[in-house]
């Protein structure tokens, strides 16, 4: 025969492992309540880092291609002024470029990507992986600042110049100055330089592009279960920016040549 107290104690056991089980129960809806509010805040801020990157880009992008317009369209500008002025015997407006604009226009552009790079720096730690176009992004500004300074050295020559309306009326001069007709030689040099830098800004919109590719798939591709192709340049050679590991070697060699280009400079 069993002792009296055996069967409290079983009772109490069993009340012990029901609180036990409840218990745990309760710890377990927490944590995964828990975590599904973080992962619901971690979302949130995706998005809204998402927000922020694509307003930048838009605005990066847009003023990349206002310069790249105006740069392109230096050259042809002055020669077919002077070709209204001595082919045709006419006297046509001065060209509308000046250095100063240029100055601005490339500043303000490069700003814009500037500030693109800073909102990538700020959310670095939710978005690691984007340290890759930070660099990329850093240096083909580089890049550009060094082809933009060469095209503005020589175009510098063949722009009009303002002065101001009383200190001409003074040096009994006109408003504005126009410099001499370049020669077929240096028009052709003004062309290249032209061209070369706006090849950098290409690339510069190219890379933008490949940003705004990766921060859809990354940010947005497990929102929607789907994820975009990587762009496909012509040029096989060409560097597209991507988190895939494939794409690695280009990334190191474009970036391992920075000291280089400084070297150059």
């Amino acid at each position: 025969m069993m002792p009296s107290w055996i069967n409290p104690v079983i009772d109490l056991i069993a009340i012990a492992i029901g609180v036990w089980l409840v218990l745990m129960q309760i710890k377990r809806n927490h944590k995964s309540n828990f975590e599904l509010q973080t992962k619901q805040h971690q979302e949130e801020l995706k998005l809204k880092l998402y927000d922020q990157l694509v307003h930048q880009i838009a605005l990066a992008h847009h003023k990349i291609v206002q310069i790249h317009s105006e740069v392109s369209t230096l050259p042809f500008n002055i020669n077919f002024f002077w070709k209204k002025k001595i082919e045709f015997n006419i006297n046509p407006e001065p060209v509308k470029s000046r250095s100063i604009i240029l100055i601005e226009s490339n500043s303000i552009a490069t700003n814009q990507v500037i500030e693109l790079i800073a909102v990538l720096e700020r959310y670095e730690i939710a978005l690691p992986r984007f340290r890759t176009f930070i660099k990329v992004l850093a240096k083909q500004l580089e890049m550009i600042q060094k082809s933009f300074r060469e095209f503005l050295d020589e175009a510098t020559h063949f722009m009009p110049w303002d002065v101001e309306e009383e200190k001409a009326k003074k040096m009994g001069i006109p408003t504005t100055i126009i410099p001499n007709r370049p020669t077929e030689e240096q028009s052709k040099l003004l062309q290249k330089l032209a061209t070369d830098c706006c090849d950098c800004y290409m690339q510069l919109t190219a890379f933008i592009y490949d940003l705004t590719i990766e921060a859809q798939n990354h940010i947005l591709g497990e929102l929607f279960n789907h994820k975009l192709p990587p762009r496909e340049p012509k040029d096989e050679n060409n560097l597209v920016v991507t988190f895939d590991s494939s794409n690695t070697k280009k990334i190191e060699e474009f970036l391992g040549s920075e000291e280089q280009n400084k070297k150059d400079v």
